[in-house]
């Protein structure tokens, strides 16, 4: 029984010693470039990710929605109010575009958001950790962006969305 319970503390400790010392890596990978290194435990599987950035953050790609879309004056008199949850994808080289609609309420308001999608600036892509022969390093990937709006006539936000666009 004392040769069972040494071998799995062995077995446990040998374990969080070699994770602690691939996280260490991940973390010194995450502020170069390209960083290669030999890992000589292969059964080890993490996954990393850093997210895309809009320029200027996230509060400034709220701020060009706003300056880009209107509340067209056929939908205020018809009282056409409520959310749009728009998806669209930054590729590898940080690029917007595919614009699909997951919640639509109006087509003449889907048309101004693919035409403010289109307008968009470059995003900084996001990237992912991979492994090639050499080693491991960042490379660009595709992302998916999901943007709830909210179109009403009244300042009522009903849903706590940040982009309110109001006439």
């Amino acid at each position: 029984m004392k040769c069972i319970s040494l071998s799995i503390l062995i077995l446990v400790t040998t374990y969080f010693v070699g994770t602690s010392q691939v996280s260490q890596k991940v973390d010194t990978l995450h502020n170069s470039d390209t960083v290669f290194y030999h890992d000589p435990d292969l059964n080890i599987r993490f996954e990393y990710e850093t997210m895309l950035e809009f320029p200027r953050g996230p509060d400034s790609l709220l701020a060009f929605a706003k300056k880009h879309l209107t509340y067209p004056r056929s939908l205020i008199k018809d009282s056409i109010e409520g959310r749009i949850v728009l998806r669209f994808r930054v590729d590898d080289k940080g690029i917007a575009g595919d614009v699909a609609f997951l919640r639509s309420l109006h087509h003449v308001l889907e048309k101004q958001c693919i035409e403010m999608v289109n307008k968009l600036p470059k995003f900084k892509p996001g990237t992912m950790l991979t492994k090639s022969n050499k080693g491991w390093y960042w490379r660009p990937c595709k992302v998916w962006y999901m943007l709830p709006i909210y179109f009403t006539t009244t300042n009522n936000n009903p849903y706590s969305i940040k982009l309110v666009i109001t006439p």
